[in-house]
């Protein structure tokens, strides 16, 4: 089992919209929906801490269309920047750290359409597609 976090009330959690358009805490799920633009799915997680939690699985997202819809990206991703809403820790950041075989070029869309942020209960609809200012 990975790493915990301590005690009740210091658990973190990923808000996640996968197959659950009202979103949910979750803690080391399969599928996570990042952002509007970026899913990743079929998730092994290594660990899960307070101050980050890491994964191997798939990724494909709108910016990789239609290419990785039937062939998902092999990535390994890291789940980073706890922020807290309503009294309940969110991982707030994520950054792909491994993906061998995905282009440069498809690397940068990503870049650009979510710039590593993680939706948060508050906002709901996922970074601006131009990415943060």
């Amino acid at each position: 089992m990975p790493a915990g976090c301590g005690g009740e009330g210091s658990e973190v959690y990923v808000y996640n919209l996968f197959r659950r358009e009202q979103g949910r805490e979750d803690r080391e799920p399969e599928g996570l929906t990042a952002s509007e633009f970026t899913t990743f799915t079929a998730l092994e997680w290594d660990s899960w801490g307070a101050d980050s939690a890491t994964a191997s699985g798939e990724l494909r997202g709108t910016w990789c269309l239609p290419g990785c819809q039937n062939e998902p990206y092999q990535v390994t991703v890291v789940l980073s920047e706890p922020r807290t809403v309503d009294d309940t820790a969110f991982f707030s950041r994520y950054e792909v750290i491994e993906a061998p075989g995905m282009p440069e070029d498809q690397r940068e869309l990503l870049r650009q359409v979510d710039g590593g942020r993680l939706m948060l209960p508050e906002d709901g609809s996922g970074p601006p597609a131009d990415g943060p200012s």
